[in-house]
């Protein structure tokens, strides 16, 4: 049997975008072991593994975000290469990985943005925007609903959350195949339309 044909899905937001719960449905949905591979958040592998991390005693400061870009740009371009590897041994004639978050989504974090980013790493935004085939982005509660964010315990504050997700919609804007998700709409209704995305992907030529 020949390998797969592999399409590559990237599912980003900002703060509060409904991202991780959206995954963990997709991950129940399709499971671990069929066509539907899926790449962890780098920012969050790093956080648990005991990355040390801004606290009261250590504020953030733009030192340490570089730092920490640094070593999640590099740890996902590695990532990305172990997914397809193992894309292309799956038994199936077609494999699509799912990221959560991709390479690019760190541009917004820096004070010059997109062209900051693709200065630091001596890349483009075309050459960012090919890999992946599409992006089902979700637009977060912080500019969505305000209110429904003060609920949401996140460790942004409400401008700093707003000013990421217009970085995010920034970015994002020049990639040919985006779907856009509106933050008010629930979680299940996310979750369906990202399941027919998948479903479609894994049977079109």
């Amino acid at each position: 049997m020949s390998e797969p044909k592999i399409v590559e899905l990237g599912v980003v937001s900002g703060p509060a975008g409904g991202k991780t719960e959206v995954i963990a449905n997709l991950r129940k949905e399709f499971g671990t072991s069929g066509p539907v591979l899926f790449v962890p958040e780098m920012s969050t592998l790093l956080k648990d593994g005991g990355y040390p991390m801004p606290s009261v005693e250590e504020p953030w400061n733009l030192a340490w975000q570089y730092r920490f870009q640094d070593v999640i740009f590099r740890g996902q371009l590695s990532m990305d290469e172990e997914y397809r590897d193992r894309a292309r041994r799956r038994k199936y004639e077609r494999v699509v990985i799912v990221k959560d978050r991709t390479l690019k989504c760190g541009a917004p974090y820096f004070p010059g943005r997109l062209q900051e980013f693709c200065a630091r790493y001596s890349v483009t935004d075309e050459e960012l925007n090919k890999r992946e085939y599409l992006i089902f982005q979700l637009e977060s509660l912080a500019t969505a609903g305000p209110a429904e964010f003060a609920r949401c315990n996140r460790m942004e504050e409400i401008e700093r959350a707003q000013d990421l997700e217009r970085g995010t919609q920034m970015i994002w804007a020049s990639h040919d195949r985006r779907i856009v998700l509106k933050g008010m709409v629930g979680v299940a209704t996310k979750t369906e339309r990202l399941i027919g995305v998948i479903q479609t992907l894994l049977v079109s030529s």
